[in-house]
């Protein structure tokens, strides 16, 4: 099925007549289909996964009394595989039911596109997003060589509410979803829990972790967690192939738990057989709080790390081909934290970053310079949701 689905979205011409035939079924389907007022259908991740901020929301929403009447609905590509979501809530996203439901649901809360890069929202439905992260490489119209599906779901899609974390952010998503009714600084749901969270709970946490990845407890936690390269698919699978040594993984494993954290995007791994592989970790927050550095990329996730204020090293070995590739809204080069370019580079920063004379001042700045809102604003979310 992901062979398949890649083969579409890859293809301007077999995505542009999947587009236009689902269009028109949409369209007919919406002229029988009843609007439920109460009705509520989210996604995360396109159906990968029961996370992100769709998650927090979902349960804020089920523990408010104003919403206990309400249905909720979630879409998954693989709903076995969530026994935490109860059986008449969910949904396979792959299937022709999924879309009845999205038509009959009022309100759509996603993270990326709840109607599969087809944009049909009619005057009834009330759509927010809350992406998955503040973009640091470019999106939608600024990346080069993007298909025709996205390319045009990005320049059509309506979101009623998209929700940002600060002012960089909030400019960047006015460019990209030019259709957007109103783009506000909440802060991201998924993020709460990073700064509401006490010590206590921080610590149970850690050793929940540690038992379900089998790491020493002795020994401090390492977070790789680099971004999707989407020009290194491999006969239409999405591959990464972590980019070390076995001589470094050697010397890391001596000392620290080093874990890796693939990108949801990426089917196969290659190379990680000497690390705690946490791809299919469910809660990317516990693993930020229960590790001791996070080394990324281009990711997003370095503005959601940086509000516990531990320390991140950017590794940047292949910067100037996905500079010339994909591009960039900010150079990393010009992030105020820690950079390395080759293994020797990062092998020496990590001992710096975890040694006990570190100062986190910079991860301080930087926190404070992109995470404007470090609270939630719940009430605009609501707001919309009793419209």
């Amino acid at each position: 099925m992901s062979r398949l689905k890649n083969f579409i979205k890859h293809s301007d011409l077999i995505g542009n007549i999947y587009f236009q035939i689902m269009r028109c079924i949409l369209a007919l389907l919406s002229h029988v289909v009843s609007v439920r007022s109460k009705q509520i259908l989210l996604t995360s991740y396109s159906g990968r996964q029961y996370s992100d901020s769709p998650k927090a929301i979902y349960l804020m929403l089920k523990a408010d009394p104003e919403f206990k009447d309400y249905t909720f609905l979630w879409g998954f590509q693989r709903p076995g595989e969530f026994p935490e979501i109860p059986e008449n809530e969910k949904l396979s996203i792959d299937s022709f039911r999924y879309f009845i439901k999205l038509l009959q649901s009022r309100y759509w809360i996603s993270n990326t596109s709840i109607e599969r890069l087809i944009p049909f929202k009619n005057a009834e439905h009330i759509y927010i997003n809350s992406w998955h992260g503040i973009p640091l490489k470019h999106l939608g119209p600024d990346e080069a060589h993007l298909e025709f599906l996205p390319r045009n779901w990005y320049r059509k899609v309506s979101f009623d509410l998209l929700l940002s974390s600060g002012q960089y952010d909030h400019d960047i998503f006015k460019h990209i979803f030019p259709n957007t009714k109103q783009i506000k600084i909440t802060g991201l749901p998924r993020n709460y829990e990073l700064v509401t969270t006490s010590d206590h709970e921080k610590e149970a946490i850690k050793q929940r972790v540690v038992q379900q990845l089998g790491l020493d407890p002795n020994k401090k936690s390492i977070l790789y967690a680099p971004t999707f390269r989407e020009y290194q698919q491999v006969a239409g699978h999405n591959d990464f192939k972590v980019p070390f040594d076995d001589d470094f993984f050697r010397r890391m494993n001596e000392k620290y738990n080093f874990i890796f954290r693939g990108h949801y995007f990426v089917e196969r791994t290659e190379n990680s057989d000497h690390i705690f592989d946490a791809s299919k970790y469910p809660d990317l927050n516990e693993l930020f709080i229960s590790t001791d550095l996070l080394i990324t990329d281009y990711s997003s996730l370095v503005f959601d790390a940086a509000l516990l204020e531990k320390p991140i090293i950017l590794y940047l070995y292949d910067l100037e081909e996905y500079r010339k590739l994909r591009g960039f809204y900010r150079d990393p080069e010009e992030l105020n934290l820690p950079k390395s370019y080759s293994q020797q580079e990062l092998e020496q920063q990590i001992g710096v970053s975890l040694s006990n004379t570190y100062e986190l001042s910079i991860e301080h700045e930087f926190n404070h310079e992109y995470n404007q809102r470090l609270d939630l604003d719940y009430k605009a979310i609501k707001s919309l949701l009793k419209k």
